[in-house]
């Protein structure tokens, strides 16, 4: 396998699913190893993660409720202004 570097990373064209082409020549990676049998790590934080969903969602319901409460105030008091008219 050859570990290469490209001069011009935005030069590299998606081929397939996991390859990429180009017409620049490869040069040779010096600082850079390959670890065989090694499962790469996530960078994110899942946990986290969830818990922020949980509180993205709970401040949408909170707002929608909002809306959904200030709406019916606002045709609630159009009634009573029309009724009194």
């Amino acid at each position: 396998i050859l570990l290469a570097e490209f001069e011009n990373p935005q030069s590299l064209t998606p081929f397939g699913d996991v390859m990429y082409v180009t017409e620049d020549d490869p040069i040779p990676a010096n600082n850079t190893a390959l670890k065989q049998g090694v499962i790469e790590g996530s960078n994110v934080n899942s946990i986290s993660e969830v818990t922020n969903m949980i509180q993205i969602l709970r401040d949408y319901q909170s707002v929608q409720s909002f809306v959904g409460d200030e709406d019916e105030r606002q045709k609630t008091a159009v009634r009573e202004l029309l009724r009194t008219q």
